[in-house]
């Protein structure tokens, strides 16, 4: 689940236990696809920034443009996510970060 996502893909990056990072991969692609009907701010943000974490940490590339693509989609996704974003993190994001927003 959501909530030990982090922990999970973090031991199967560390431990190279190759099947749990492809299952935390699937996992993190379900979860992308699959926002819910009644998503909230703190639904995107989550994709965002474990997309960023994943890709900073682990050198997981192509998760941020998916997330960004996805976002890009809907503009629902947009307008709920994109000034909430930039307003409680402005001046704090790196390049990468602001080219996905």
């Amino acid at each position: 689940n959501r909530d030990i996502f982090r922990d999970v893909s973090k031991m199967a990056h560390v431990f190279e236990v190759e099947w749990m990072e492809k299952r935390c991969a699937s996992y993190f692609q379900y979860l992308t696809e699959n926002i819910p009907e009644a998503f909230n701010y703190q639904d995107l943000l989550y994709l965002f920034e474990e997309a960023c974490y994943a890709e900073k940490r682990f050198k997981k590339e192509g998760l941020l443009d998916k997330v960004a693509s996805k976002f890009a989609s809907s503009v629902s996704y947009r307008k709920c996510f994109v000034s909430q974003y930039l307003k409680e993190n402005s001046g704090q994001l790196s390049e990468r970060q602001l080219k996905a927003v």
